[in-house]
Formats: structure tokens, C-alpha cells, sequence
């Protein structure tokens, strides 16, 4: 490598730290912690007629619920009330998703 290529790497490497942080801060401030109220609404369903995707109804907007393991959990409880506490980001199409870590259902 030439002396002179020195100070061109030097940028590029800041450069591309820069970046990769501003992408890392962006993930961290879409997540947020939340505790939501409200009731398990079917979303979707298979070809067999079964319940696929959940989200959770709040006064205010739904969650769409991730297809994990407590996601799945979840479809057993549509129509009743829950308290989920979880990790919420944005799906794809910009609509509010939670992760629940915890749920337990809430007398109507």
C-alpha cells in the first residue's frame, strides 16, 4: 500500500463507521418497551379457516402481534382481553408490532 493511499482508507473506514452507527441508533429508536391493554382481534387466517395473525385492539390504535411463540399463543385468546407487555418496532409496512414477552388476560 502507497503513503499516499493512507489518509484516503483513513476516510473511508470513518466513513463507513459513521454510517453503520446512524443505522444502529435508527433500530434502537423505532424499539420501545411497552405494557398494552386492550383485545386479541383475528387479523388473517389459513386455508384451513384457522386463526394466523393476532393483534392487539387499544383505544387508541392495533398492534399486530409477531408470529413467534407467544404470537402463537395469542390466537387461542381472540376476542378476549390481555395485558401484553413486550418490545414494539414497525413492520414493514410502517404498521406497529409487538413482541410479547408477557401476557395474562384481563377480567371483562
Amino acid at each position: 500500500m502507497k503513503t499516499r493511499d493512507l489518509p484516503i482508507l483513513i476516510l473511508l473506514v470513518l466513513g463507513i463507521s459513521f454510517l453503520l452507527s446512524l443505522t444502529f441508533l435508527r433500530c434502537e429508536s423505532t424499539r420501545s418497551s411497552a405494557t398494552l391493554t386492550g383485545k386479541v382481534e383475528c387479523v388473517a387466517v389459513d386455508e384451513s379457516n384457522q386463526v394466523s395473525l393476532v393483534a392487539i385492539s387499544t383505544h387508541t390504535k392495533d398492534y399486530m402481534v409477531a408470529d413467534d411463540a407467544n404470537g402463537k399463543e395469542l390466537r387461542q385468546l381472540v376476542n378476549k382481553r390481555v395485558k401484553v407487555k413486550g418490545r414494539v418496532t414497525e413492520n414493514e409496512d410502517g404498521k406497529p408490532t409487538i413482541y410479547v414477552v408477557k401476557y395474562q388476560l384481563v377480567p371483562q
